[in-house]
């Protein structure tokens, strides 16, 4: 018999765990940017996640997509207006983006992550994954 998931409290918010919705892992040789799209739009809420194994920190950049072109999102920080961007640091942990930029608590139809490095990693990769409550 099938039962339905259980709240887990989450960082002081109940969040039902969902359905896992979108993992890719990407192996940055270069300093390009990288982009993938994640279409949020099946998702009442949810959370990105994000593996770094490479040599070298990744910058992550939010962007809006359904605009056209992509652009960059900015969030209130307290005094200013900010670009919604996190360092991830090299190494093997899983780091909850959500924690680091706020604005990934509001409802996105879409998302576009540009990831970059300074310096180009010569191993390892970075895994995006995003788990959320299902509308």
């Amino acid at each position: 018999m099938a039962r339905d998931p259980q709240p887990v409290d989450l960082m002081s918010r109940n969040i039902q765990l969902g359905v896992q919705f979108y993992e890719n892992a990407f192996a940055i040789r270069d300093t390009n940017n990288y982009r993938p799209n994640l279409d949020l739009s099946a998702f009442q809420r949810f959370q990105i996640w994000a593996f770094n194994s490479m040599d070298q920190d990744v910058s992550v950049t939010l962007q809006k997509i359904d605009l056209g072109a992509p652009q960059n999102i900015y969030q209130w920080n307290g005094t200013a207006w900010a670009g919604a961007q996190t360092t991830v640091p090299k190494g093997s942990i899983y780091y909850l983006l959500n924690t680091a930029l706020p604005c990934l608590d509001r409802a996105f139809e879409s998302l576009a992550l540009r990831l970059s490095a300074s310096v180009a990693p010569t191993s390892g990769s970075i895994t995006i994954k995003v788990v959320g409550v299902p509308n």
